[in-house]
């Protein structure tokens, strides 16, 4: 799962011009890691996108592109349509907009107000 995460902390870049902040010479093998992931490893790389590491890179356009270009990758090899439903909304929803790209919290999720008595003060 760290293997996961620093290839995938490689591959988007550091989003500078230079050759798109990315090693040319490790883009392919950042790429073929990236591409065996499959449903068992996929969920890994979505969970991954949400480490400051990787979620502070992505108010970058050049990073974002690249972030969305691994996902795509990974979505080859994916059988399962729940992640492939999850992939699809990472690259519609929350890759699409800077906004909503850096962001560490779903829309979809909010905590209801504690009940328990001993926070009542």
């Amino acid at each position: 799962m760290k293997l996961l995460k620093t290839v995938l902390i490689c591959r988007i870049g550091r989003g500078i011009p230079y050759n798109e902040g990315v090693s040319p010479g490790g883009k392919k093998y950042y790429v073929a890691i990236l591409a065996i992931a499959g449903d068992k490893f996929a969920p890994h790389v979505m969970a991954a996108l949400g480490h400051f590491e990787i979620s502070s890179k992505l108010h970058n356009t050049i990073s974002r592109k690249h972030a969305k270009a691994a996902l795509e990758i990974v979505k080859q090899t994916v059988i399962n349509a729940r992640i492939l439903e999850c992939l699809d909304y990472l690259l519609a929803a929350r890759l699409a907009d800077p906004a909503n790209a850096t962001r560490n919290r779903s829309p979809l999720v909010s905590l209801p107000p504690s009940t328990n008595p001993r926070n009542a003060n």
